[in-house]
């Protein structure tokens, strides 16, 4: 089974996704940020950046890219075919859990996957951005611009085959899951 987490910055996706992994340790489990994070640290994609940006630290090119459509394209380009491949390769696996947050904004990731169901994780905006702030420590500024960049968390959830609101407890958040799963057939 082919799952695919989604939904927006700061809604819990980790929280969920943790959960996961520890009740389901035959799943292959494929992180989008996880693996982004880790071609920053690539000594060649480093280069690339480099010659690209000038620099190949995140949190700059971030700055940049987040006010710049050109060169926030030519990041994607650049990341893309690394990430589609790898994104292509989970198919060798029966079961995965796939978490990527802009599922919904990537068609290409959409025709690559085909997955069995989209749970969205979502929370209030208020609550999202409460989260970003604390977790992050970047200006609402950063923020808005960040999210405006994105689907709106209603939007995803419109989308998905079945949405987990995390504004209450952990415990609340594990019920909804529980009963998605239950839903899916898990």
């Amino acid at each position: 089974m082919h799952i695919v987490i989604t939904g927006g910055m700061g809604c819990g996706k980790s929280t969920v996704t943790s959960y996961l992994k520890s009740c389901f340790q035959n799943y292959h489990f494929y992180d989008m940020d996880e693996r982004v994070r880790a071609l920053y640290n690539d000594r060649n994609m480093q280069d690339s950046l480099d010659s690209m940006f000038g620099t190949h630290h995140r949190k700059q090119i971030s700055d940049i890219v987040f006010s710049n459509k050109e060169a926030r394209e030519r990041l994607y380009r650049l990341m893309n075919a690394i990430i589609f491949k790898q994104v292509a390769d989970q198919r060798d696996y029966k079961n995965v859990f796939y978490d990527i947050p802009l599922y919904w904004e990537n068609s290409d990731l959409q025709s690559t996957i085909h997955p069995d169901a989209v749970i969205c994780i979502s929370c209030s905006a208020e609550t999202q951005k409460q989260r970003i702030r604390s977790r992050d420590s970047i200006s609402d500024e950063k923020i808005q611009s960040i999210l405006s960049l994105q689907k709106s968390l209603s939007e995803k959830e419109d989308l998905s085959d079945y949405v987990i609101r995390t504004d209450g407890t952990h415990e609340d958040t594990i019920n909804q899951l529980t009963h998605v799963l239950i839903e899916i057939g898990m």
